[in-house]
């Protein structure tokens, strides 16, 4: 392991994907937020795609076997729409869909031909959705039985790509449970009897990472 530094890295870096062939992308979680790329060993930073000041990008996510990163582009005053564009640049972007998406719904399948998207125009309070994106035309598929108020961010594919995770919640206690696309009851994927998740994430081989902790907080009083 070792640090990546370049004198003109953005102040903070976020949503950090590993590229396949080396390149780390993410975005800079300023005002109006970019998609930046950098190689590992600290060259080669620049901005993914060229907008307008008053227009933000972020939500990176790889497509297409990582040749592409797909991005929520937010113009002023308006919402969150699907664009993608190639990680080491050579074509414009384009817009995938023109259907209007939550903030930082919108992962992709293992092996980049997938988004998972809450809508905001298919249904009223949201409607999950499939979009795919490796045709000449999305194909949007909805996804019946999937309740954002109750399956909890953040969300994630399972490693075959067969399913959405989520975060259970009971009470204080934090679990992952699975969506299955193909049908089915959800069933958990954690047993876990204590504690929160903070964050989680499957590695190339499928193994899984969880960040857990407690919001819990003592009231001292000082003498």
């Amino acid at each position: 392991a070792h640090p990546v530094s370049s004198g003109a890295l953005p102040r903070e870096a976020y949503g950090l994907l590993a590229a396949p062939h080396g390149q780390l992308v993410f975005g800079d979680g300023e005002l109006s937020s970019r998609i930046w790329r950098i190689h590992g060993d600290g060259t080669g930073l620049a901005q993914v795609v060229t907008l307008p000041a008053s227009t933000s990008a972020y939500d990176p996510s790889l497509l297409l076997g990582g040749r592409e990163v797909g991005y929520l582009v937010a113009p002023p005053n308006s919402d969150e729409t699907l664009w993608m564009a190639p990680l080491d640049g050579g074509a414009p972007p384009r817009q995938v869909w023109n259907g209007l998406i939550y903030a930082g719904t919108n992962p992709a399948s293992p092996d980049g031909t997938r988004v998972f998207a809450i809508s905001r125009t298919a249904h009223q309070g949201g409607q999950a959705v499939i979009i795919r994106v490796d045709g000449k035309q999305p194909q949007i598929t909805p996804v019946q039985g999937f309740d954002r108020a109750t399956m909890g961010l953040p969300w994630a594919w399972t490693p075959d790509g067969s399913g959405i995770v989520y975060v259970h919640s009971v009470g204080s206690t934090d679990n992952l449970w699975v969506f299955p696309l193909g049908g089915g009851s959800p069933h958990a994927l954690t047993h876990f009897q204590d504690l929160s998740i903070n964050h989680y994430d499957f590695a190339r081989d499928g193994r899984l990472a969880i960040s857990r902790g407690s919001n819990n907080a003592d009231v001292v009083v000082a003498t």
